[in-house]
């Protein structure tokens, strides 16, 4: 479908062109697009000399229908490092219908995994092909790739004792334009199950003496994010 139809008559002076949905010229070169698989079917010509005598002539033209289909797991925004699984669908009305695939440089089926290591803007091109009808389309998607940060922290004391020292946890992480940092302090039987604070630093004080787990969420402008939880 969306093809141009050309035709053109000759052997007379006058032309009368009909066919499929109502199509009718007069002209002796004549084109349509063929936008539906409706448009399929018998196209008539008849054509008048200039002694007032009168033949016809048709065609049958064949319309299949332009391959479709969807690839999942297409996600416009993602953050590397970062391996996505491609599974291309076709409609059930099409299961001759076949895909390839390009992503930078390499070539794929039907599915297909990338990994997506570095930050950047990715194109993937497609085209369907119904092996019975050969008739093909193309398709392109484009992937944004942030770069996730690589969260870490330090904490002083080393040592702390409980009820006495203030620990304070210190940012260390690494990464481009930085815009929060989460932390998250596990607590103990008798308290709350876990505390919370933001900030590049932080303090917290333990009540009671015994191993602690803390945790840093770590986030980018991209909202690309990478934790990192130590005792």
């Amino acid at each position: 479908v969306n093809a141009l139809l050309e035709m053109q008559g000759a052997g007379g002076v006058t032309f009368q062109w009909s066919g499929p949905n109502g199509f009718s010229s007069s002209q002796q070169k004549v084109s349509t697009v063929l936008n539906s698989v409706n448009a399929a079917g018998t196209y008539t010509l008849k054509v008048t000399d200039e002694n007032g005598c009168q033949n016809t002539s048709t065609t049958e033209i064949k319309i299949a229908a332009a391959p479709q289909g969807q690839l999942k797991g297409l996600k416009p925004n993602v953050c590397a490092p970062i391996c996505i699984d491609y599974h291309f669908q076709k409609p059930q009305q099409q299961t001759s219908v076949i895909s390839t695939w390009q992503i930078n440089g390499l070539n794929f089926g039907d599915d297909f995994t990338y990994c997506f290591n570095q930050a950047g803007n990715f194109n993937i091109n497609g085209t369907l092909t119904d092996t019975l009808s050969s008739c093909s389309t193309q398709l392109a998607f484009s992937v944004n790739v942030s770069q996730k940060p690589t969260a870490d922290f330090m904490y002083s004391p080393d040592a702390p004792i409980a009820e006495m020292d203030e620990v304070k946890f210190i940012n260390a992480s690494q990464g481009e334009d930085l815009t929060a940092w989460s932390w998250f302090f596990k607590g103990t039987s008798s308290e709350p199950a876990y505390s919370k604070a933001s900030g590049r630093e932080v303090i917290n004080r333990f009540s009671q003496p015994g191993n602690y787990v803390a945790a840093l969420v770590v986030t980018n402008g991209s909202t690309c994010a990478d934790t990192i939880i130590k005792t």
